[in-house]
């Protein structure tokens, strides 16, 4: 809950952006699902959790933006699979300070 409040505050004070999913980021997001199979795993992880991480690499990538995000590992591996011109950055929260 604390993330969300921050998450919050970010946008109301326009330091966070959102960003549309268009046609352009929905194809990237199709291409980068089609390329990628999803990550073995255990645990509450599914199908709809990586299209999402999915589909939001594709907005970022789109608009070129880095990701912050806690879940690196899933983001490390679609930065890689993303097209040369569209890599990305992928943070931690905590190299940005939050």
């Amino acid at each position: 809950m604390k993330r969300f409040g921050l998450l919050t505050r970010l946008l109301r004070i326009r330091m966070l952006v959102e960003l549309p999913f268009g046609a352009e980021a929905a194809d990237l997001a199709a291409y980068l699902r089609a390329a990628m199979p999803m990550p073995e795993r255990r645990g509450a992880s599914t199908s709809v959790s990586w299209t999402i991480d999915l589909m939001i690499a594709a907005v970022a990538a789109e608009h070129g933006h880095a990701i912050v995000s806690y879940n690196i590992r899933d983001f490390d591996l679609i930065a890689v699979a993303l097209p040369a011109p569209l890599r990305l950055p992928i943070m931690h929260p905590s190299v940005v300070g939050w």
